[in-house]
């Protein structure tokens, strides 16, 4: 299950000197050896002036600001290093956050790698935990998961955990304010890496991977361009029955941006839908 470390670190460094500790460790893929990271991770943490000092350099140059980063927008890549990399991902309140999906609110899902995180700013975003055993599941829409509930828990300024790959499950939840959060991420070898599963953590199933929804967003992104009349009518009922409220959500998004003509007629039918995400995203998306 994750793991809450620890830890008394009072001094601070920069993130150089985190890379340095980071780079002497001869295996963070052991699990052992990149606990053993905590206490610098705190310590990076204890220093309040180097992200936004890496900021203003990475935004002298603009064109090519964050090149290379292929993790969603609120996240920021700090370092790549040998089998592993630091980031920093911002979480904004549900006032600001126009789309929630960005920041994988509401979304519960687990990773195929281990990391441990450190609050960094703010008092932190919400997440409910589960654990399941990855190698009972299929993978298939609607398949039973015994997903397993064990806290919910908040990460503030200066919190240490550290979550295992392809057992644990978490749900994050919005922060009361703007929150930052610093990652050490440790990715398996490709060979070894398992698939990231998304679930309803009320019904106990699965809902699909992560690699469904990346298609998904992009087939629905692409028919807001050039869907004909027959692509209408597939995209409205998956809007009304699909079982996933992610999909129904882009289904909704997709469906009032082809039928601008209609748009009124159909948030009223969008709001009607039990998923507070879906209705949420549409509410949003009107703005």
């Amino acid at each position: 299950m994750v793991l809450t470390l620890s830890s008394h670190a009072a001094t601070s460094i920069p993130l150089e000197e985190y890379v340095d500790i980071c780079d002497s460790i001869a295996n963070l893929r052991d699990r052992e050896q990149a606990l053993a990271t905590a206490d610098a991770l705190k310590a990076l943490s204890n220093n309040k002036t180097f992200l936004v000092d890496f900021l203003n350099t990475e935004m002298k140059s603009i064109a090519g600001f964050q090149a290379g980063n292929d993790f969603k927008p609120p996240t920021f890549i700090l370092h790549r290093g040998a089998g592993y990399a630091v980031r920093a991902v911002v979480w904004l309140p549900a006032a600001e956050a126009d789309n929630p999906a960005l920041f994988s609110y509401y979304e519960t899902h687990d990773h195929n790698f281990d990391f441990l995180t450190c609050g960094y700013y703010g008092p932190g975003y919400r997440t409910r935990i589960y654990e399941y055993d990855h190698g009972r599941v299929a993978g298939y829409p609607g398949e039973p998961v015994d997903l397993r509930f064990i806290e919910e828990t908040m990460l503030p300024e200066g919190k240490l955990m550290y979550y295992l790959a392809s057992r644990d499950v978490h749900t994050q939840l919005p922060p009361d304010a703007l929150s930052v959060s610093l990652n050490l991420i440790l990715p398996r070898e490709r060979q070894d890496r398992l698939t990231q599963y998304e679930f309803d953590a009320t019904a106990r199933t699965v809902q699909g991977s992560f690699a469904d929804m990346r298609m998904r967003r992009t087939i629905f992104a692409a028919l807001k361009h050039i869907g004909d009349d027959n692509s209408l009518d597939l995209v409205a009922t998956i809007a009304g029955k699909h079982h996933d409220h992610r999909t129904r959500a882009l289904a909704w998004d997709t469906l009032i941006a082809m039928a601008p003509g209609d748009r009124a007629a159909l948030v009223e039918k969008a709001m009607d839908d039990p998923s507070r995400y879906v209705r949420e995203v549409v509410r949003r998306g009107l703005r």
